[in-house]
């Protein structure tokens, strides 16, 4: 057995069902190694379209995914895609080929630094200088992509190292599937304190980010917020978790959010972040973030991205006076109102229009149209006009009128 096959055994034993790539000379001992494998391989038409596919396999799969191409320019290639997972934490396994790891040739054939480029995009960037480093470098890539999935694992796969039949005995069953399945650790055993703040808290709100796919906690998260009746928002990258359909999802928060999903996110007393690293354009309404970061509760397991801070609860709060652990936000009705409100504001200083309006006929309908349009805009903002006689009655235009009268609104 040589390495490559080796690799591909590892593979195997791993659960891998599927990986992407496109072949090239300095790759091609991994492939005869594939071929006999019932791992199927897709076949891409340029590498940049293998890492892509990868990457969508393990957003949509909850599991890593494999890319596969050849050295230079095919290495190259996977560099937008490779930047993306990073950029995005999407676990990713990377394998490139290489010339042979002894040529002391600085310009052969296709060979580029490959790894000085991938450091800086992957969580780690392995290239082993023989078989038995190429395996155990390979097994350790396999178990940060399982417990600590926060971006992509490069081994770059030198030509003479895939053909080494010098690996001695070496244990092929390490893992047994490819499903992730991270380390948990308390960075700050203040698990009692968020606890307590939110038992306090009477308008909670949830950001839901992809790190809640890793986590395998879509359906844990909506049987808690279904039961619980706490809304959620969640970044670009989770749209979807949860339908959006759903009454509870209020859309995508921050820079390219909505106007309700802002709302609530500036308004709420508790916020839960899970799976988050809270970017720049997710937290673009909070003026000042520093105090605003006071009533976050953060979950993720990057250090490196948490920026919650819990504090005690303020001074005169009767800490013994808890009430039970309850979650129910205002109610539907309210906070229907209170979005379409909202939105219209919205709508008017997103398109400059300063006044509105509006055909009355005395009708529920345009009743509270009007009431909507008068409470976001004010009454000297509004004008109503009466319908034509050929659609309406004398009787709707009476109460039209009426309607004018009690709003205080113009009447055209």
């Amino acid at each position: 057995m040589n390495t490559a096959e080796a690799l591909v055994k590892l593979l195997e034993n791993e659960g891998v069902d599927s990986v992407f790539g496109h072949p090239g000379e300095q790759i091609l001992s991994f492939y005869k190694a594939l071929s006999k494998s019932f791992i199927k391989h897709i076949l891409t038409r340029h590498e940049q379209g293998a890492i892509h596919a990868a990457d969508n396999y393990a957003r949509s799969s909850g599991r890593y995914g494999v890319a596969i191409a050849t050295a230079g320019p095919g290495a190259m290639n996977l560099v937008m895609g490779v930047a993306t997972a990073f950029k995005d934490h999407v676990p990713l396994l990377v394998i490139t080929g290489d010339n042979d790891y002894s040529s002391t040739v600085d310009n052969k054939f296709q060979s580029f630094p490959i790894n000085n480029v991938f450091k800086n995009m992957t969580v780690r960037s392995f290239h082993p200088p023989n078989g038995r480093a190429a395996i155990s470098n390979f097994k350790e890539a396999l178990r940060i992509l399982k417990t600590n999935p926060i971006g992509p694992v490069h081994i770059n796969l030198s030509k003479d190292v895939l053909i080494d039949e010098d690996i001695g005995d070496i244990d092929l069953g390490v893992f047994l599937n490819s499903n992730i399945n991270p380390e948990w650790s308390y960075i700050d055993t203040n698990i009692e304190l968020a606890i307590k703040k939110l038992s306090y808290s009477k308008k909670p709100l949830i950001i839901v980010g992809n790190g809640v796919v890793w986590g395998q906690a879509i359906e844990l998260l909506h049987d808690f917020v279904s039961k619980h009746n706490v809304p959620i928002v969640t970044t670009y990258p989770a749209r979807g978790v949860i339908s959006e359909e759903d009454r509870l999802n209020l859309g995508m928060v921050g820079l390219r959010g909505n106007s309700l999903s802002d709302y609530a996110y500036l308004n709420s007393d508790c916020i839960i972040v899970l799976g988050a690293r809270l970017s720049e354009r997710t937290i673009a309404k909070s003026e000042n973030f520093e105090e605003f970061s006071k009533k976050i509760i953060q979950v993720n397991i990057n250090e490196e991205d948490l920026k919650g801070k819990i504090e005690e609860l303020p001074l005169g709060e009767d800490k013994n006076d808890i009430k039970e652990f309850s979650l129910n936000y205002e109610n539907d009705l309210e906070r229907t109102y209170k979005a379409l409100i909202c939105g219209i504001k919205g709508y008017f200083n997103k398109t400059g229009f300063k006044k509105a309006v509006l055909g009355l006929s005395g009708g529920l309908d345009s009743s509270v149209c009007a009431a909507l349009l008068v409470s976001a805009l004010g009454k000297e903002n509004v004008y109503g006009i009466s319908m034509p006689t050929k659609i309406t009655s004398q009787g709707s235009k009476d109460d039209a009128q009426k309607l004018v009268e009690n709003l205080g609104i113009n009447f055209l």
